[in-house]
């Protein structure tokens, strides 16, 4: 056993990696691939069969009693794309492996996706570049999908000529979602569980509060009829400070949830903690003493506070 495998175990011993996904699929859209968001079924296999060699998974019950072996992972998902349902659940199911999808309920109901929708706007439509000046907010800070005012967008979409087109050319980029069949379908998967990510994928920081509770509960009531469902909770985009702090935790922590995870690749040690943090692989390591060695990369960071 080589020092670096060592030292990582070592590192590793007592803790809790979560790790998260999003797309599985050899078809990706275009915007799920421009922010790498995409995983092949192939590569996502060799993954999670690396993940299981180094580290007890477990289920995300399990969390709320403490009552696992450690090192432990747990494999999340967020935003509820279909490729999950039809091609990682086998998978996984295949392997044994528990998971959770963090949905975003306006998806399921056929709505638009809130960063696809923002995304396709900023890149590929000229009328909106023009809607923004007139409106004199050409300078948003971005990226513009963290920052944007959802009722600024909204009322361009209401306002456009092409309205059909448009949400057309919108769905087609973001790329497929699940539907409520798909959801029921997963509650017969054994250690399959549903989580919220709000009904919209609104950035929390930049919502009030009263508004990540209205989205919270309107997710919640939905969710809820699925037998799976966990009062557990992802971050959209999942950056603290940019994205969340103590005041939206607070608030859903009022709200009755148990778990809120976030995405900015650190390693728990604490798992008994209401906020968890989760690693996103690289798309294209597969092998065991890669995986080692993007791990301690990441926990030197981590340990260094870089």
């Amino acid at each position: 056993m080589g020092l670096k495998t060592q030292l990582i175990k070592r590192l590793l011993n007592k803790s809790l990696v979560t790790f998260v996904y999003h797309d599985v699929t050899d078809t990706p859209s275009k915007f799920s691939n421009k922010y790498n968001l995409c995983i092949t079924p192939n590569n996502f296999e060799k993954q999670v069969n690396v993940i299981r060699k180094l580290f007890n998974i477990i289920s995300p019950k399990q969390l709320l009693y403490n009552d696992f072996k450690q090192p432990a992972a747990l494999i999340t998902f967020d935003d509820g794309f279909k490729s999950y349902f039809d091609f990682a659940l086998p998978i996984l199911s295949n392997l044994g492996i528990p998971s959770i999808n963090f949905i975003n309920y306006g998806v399921i109901k056929n709505e638009l996706f809130w960063p696809g929708v923002t995304t396709f706007l900023n890149h590929y439509d000229d009328d909106y570049s023009k809607y923004k000046e007139k409106h004199q907010v050409e300078n948003q800070k971005q990226p513009e999908f963290l920052y944007v005012n959802e009722d600024f967008v909204s009322q361009y979409l209401k306002g456009s000529k092409s309205k059909e087109l448009l949400n057309k050319l919108i769905r087609d980029y973001q790329g497929d979602f699940a539907n409520k069949n798909d959801l029921i379908k997963s509650s017969k998967y054994n250690e399959t569980y549903l989580g919220s990510h709000l009904y919209e994928h609104f950035n929390c920081a930049n919502i009030a509060n009263e508004k990540i509770e209205q989205q919270q509960l309107k997710n919640a009531h939905y969710l809820s009829k699925y037998t799976n469902y966990l009062k557990y909770f992802a971050y959209p985009f999942g950056q603290p400070g940019t994205c969340f702090n103590d005041k939206t935790t607070n608030t859903l922590a009022e709200l009755g949830i148990q778990k809120i995870f976030t995405s900015s690749g650190t390693v728990a040690y604490d798992s008994l903690a209401l906020v968890l943090d989760r690693i996103s692989l690289p798309i294209h390591i597969t092998k065991k003493s890669k995986v080692i060695h993007y791990l301690y990369k990441r926990l030197i960071r981590q340990h260094l506070g870089i």
